[in-house]
């Protein structure tokens, strides 16, 4: 992809070429803020306190002293375990605003000087906007007392004083000689510093970009056949029947320019029924037109390879949807609000758009999440938490009524479920990152888990429907109530702040409610029983069923059952390089906040391992045991663990390029199998991915004036809903 090499060219030089920058100390006089603002720093840096402590070694939930003075800006954060988080490195601090207000200061300083005012921008990152905590210690004790050192400053160890630069710190009197050599960045970390900084931004502009390559092509070939130029347009992107339309009207042409006289009596014939012994002299028939073949077209060894052959898809013809789902809050309250909102919906929208579009409110809240809030502790805005839980909503708005539209404008097909179940997939820890973040976890172990914990109910339930070709969701489940719960959890989160989480339970609904048995909670806050209450809902009540279920369907068919279970080994393969990857004590990924760097890498792996097995599913093809984007996981789970096998550990810089350098990996792979399988199952199927055709979408505008409300959708499900 050439452009793609030009882009990566590019913007390898750019950050080559940046000069040299310099860390500079600071403090601002305390009477130049106003005592509000003063006070509404004091109160986050109250609120932020008992949130850290949880980040550190012990994640203790309790503080020896938290204060905050708004009068000098003095300020005391000391856990219940007798350690200080370094508060520099995060955001809703009492450094992160004095930075903030210190860099706001020198802009205005500048007198409109643009140069100036981007390097006061430039020079003075704050907390979590540089996401690397490079501070020399990140961890310092300290005694129970009252600090009042200068604003944006805590003491640490050996005499180091931390300040409001993301990572810089002053040193004592006796090691003046040595800062001075460290007081100038060389050009590499100029340039890792910028890549810190828009990395990320690249990222997700990558991912949008990746869905406009996939499909915009598509859409443009549509619309030049429907405008009947061919010549232009590329016909291996053309559906299949409008390929044929398109061959059929080139050789009419040419028929015509021929044979004159005769075409008009054979154009008629055409739309007629010909007598019984009629026939045309072989040379007057039209020549063949043959379509060229496509630059995409797998090859006969990849296509069966990938469940693509003719020989595989052919079963998408006889595909049927079937699905059960026993929630009572779906199918009495949820149902009758699904059915409103569809109503809403244009008749010209595609089902798979409808899909996308949800997806996109996922992104978009990820997109807010790095940007004000990019430590996952907060706390944050509380209109950022009000948005997670608006995005979230509309995502699962969107997953359930892209199928009722499917049915609404008759374009239900294999493809739907694919694409539909396909974005499920990628979105499993991408939405769980803003729950982690909802609940302040940071890139604790409990954060962590909250990140990467839905891919494992995803993937049995995969598992489950390969097997029984029906998706069951029981009485209580993730899509609906796991969502509503989720939903909840970031509208309290936004209303009371995070750190209601940390409290005790009994505290916050009375020992009254509990019956009696109040003492058993004893001190435990809902983080504290947040891990085990997951764990248990997907070991106690999700993988006994798809188990029980996929026995019986096995059985069924007479089938063994045990070889079954070796289909477990590439979410085995996830899993366990996961955790030996991140739970490291020798990785830096974790303690240098880059958790929402991982589980974007992850969404797309763990989207194309389930992806491959809904589509084994649709067109009965043996199952996936292995994706090439899990080998770069298993060498990441290596890479945190050399220390183990005798080899030397290797640099933080070296581990974070591995995990860039993996991203990238996934991007291109995924998008490159996402485009060949959209692109075979459209042609095969005579379909489109994200527009409905033409005739289809006149045909459905006639709906109305035909009357006939109870009709049959083409997948045979009723349609009593109006279509105007």
């Amino acid at each position: 992809m050439p452009s793609i090499t030009t882009f990566v060219a590019i913007l390898a030089t750019a950050l080559f070429y940046v000069s040299v920058s310099s860390q500079v100390v600071y403090s601002i006089d305390p009477e130049s803020v106003d005592e509000t603002t003063r006070a509404g720093w004091c109160q986050a840096q109250l609120s932020s306190c008992p949130l850290l402590c949880l980040q550190l070694q012990g994640e203790s939930s309790t503080t020896a002293d938290n204060r905050c003075e708004a009068s000098d800006l003095s300020y005391s954060c000391i856990c219940g375990n007798g350690l200080t988080p370094n508060l520099t490195e995060y955001s809703q601090t009492l450094p992160y605003f004095t930075c903030t207000e210190f860099g706001s200061q020198c802009v205005a300083n500048c007198n409109g000087d643009s140069l100036c005012q981007s390097a006061c921008r430039a020079d003075h990152p704050c907390g979590a906007q540089n996401p690397v905590k490079v501070n020399l210690s990140t961890v310092t004790t300290a005694s129970a007392t009252k600090t009042n050192l200068p604003a944006g400053a805590t003491s640490g160890v050996a005499g180091i004083v931390y300040n409001g630069l993301g990572g810089a710190a002053t040193t004592p009197a006796s090691d003046s000689s040595n800062s001075q050599s460290n007081t100038q960045q060389s050009g590499a970390e100029i340039a890792l510093g910028l890549g810190h900084s828009y990395g990320l931004a690249v990222i997700f502009a990558g991912v949008f970009a990746g869905f406009a390559l996939v499909f915009s092509r598509r859409r443009l070939a549509a619309i030049a056949a429907a405008e009947g130029d061919i010549s232009n347009g590329d016909p291996w992107i053309l559906r299949s029947e409008d390929r044929s339309s398109a061959a059929e009207g080139e050789r009419a042409r040419m028929w015509k320019l021929t044979h004159s006289k005769k075409a008009a009596s054979s154009a008629h014939t055409s739309f007629h029924p010909r007598k019984e012994n009629h026939t045309e002299p072989d040379n007057l028939l039209p020549p063949p037109v043959t379509t060229p073949k496509s630059p995409m077209t797998p090859s006969k060894k990849q296509a069966a390879h990938e469940c693509v052959s003719e020989e595989a898809l052919v079963h998408l013809k006889s595909y049927k949807y079937s699905s059960v789902d026993k929630s009572l809050i779906s199918n009495y309250i949820l149902k009758h609000y699904w059915n409103a909102f569809v109503e809403l919906l244009p008749l010209w929208l595609a089902p798979n758009m409808v899909t996308l579009l949800g997806f996109f409110c996922i992104l978009t809240n990820v997109i807010c999440l790095v940007i004000w809030m990019p430590d996952l502790v907060g706390p944050g805005p509380s209109w950022l938490y009000y948005s997670f839980a608006f995005g979230l909503w509309m995502y699962s708005t969107m997953d359930n009524v892209d199928g009722k539209q499917a049915r609404r404008t008759g374009t239900s097909s294999g493809l739907g479920e694919l694409f539909d179940h396909g974005i499920d997939s990628l979105n499993c820890t991408l939405a769980s990152l803003c729950e982690t973040a909802a609940m302040g976890l940071g890139t604790s172990k409990a954060g962590i888990f909250t990140s990467l914990i839905p891919c494992l109910p995803m993937f049995f339930s995969t598992w489950e429907t390969y097997h029984t070709h029906t998706l069951y969701l029981g009485v209580f489940n993730g899509p609906t109530e796991g969502l509503i719960l989720a939903c909840t959890l970031m509208i309290l989160s936004g209303y009371y702040g995070p750190e209601i989480w940390t409290h005790r339970i009994t505290d916050l609904v009375g020992h009254h409610y509990f019956l009696g048995y109040h003492e058993f909670f004893g001190t435990y806050s809902v983080r504290d029983l947040w891990v085990p209450v997951l764990v248990v809902s997907l070991f106690g009540a999700h993988l006994p069923f798809c188990v029980i279920n996929v026995v019986k369907a096995r059985r069924r068919d007479n089938l063994p059952v045990m070889p079954v279970f070796l289909e477990w080994t590439p979410m085995a393969v996830f899993t366990f390089s996961i955790g030996a990857w991140l739970f490291s004590p020798y990785s830096t990924l974790m303690p240098d906040n880059h958790l929402v760097l991982f589980c974007l890498t992850m969404s797309f792996v763990f989207g194309r391992m389930t992806t491959k097995i809904i589509l084994a599913h649709l067109t009965r093809q043996p199952f996936p045991y292995w994706t090439v984007m899990l080998t770069p996981l298993v060498g990441g789970a290596i890479l945190g663990n050399l220390p183990r096998i005798g080899l030397p550990q290797v640099s933080s810089n070296v581990e974070l390029w591995y995990l860039r350098g993996y991203l990238v990996f996934a991007l291109v792979v995924y998008f490159r199998w996402a485009f060949l399988v959209i692109n075979s199952i459209c042609n095969y199927l005579g379909i489109n991915c994200l527009t409905i055709p033409s005739k289809k979408l006149a045909a459905n505008q006639e709906k109305p004036k035909a009357g006939n409300g109870n009709a049959k959708t083409t997948d045979g499900h009723g349609n009593d809903k109006r279509v105007d």
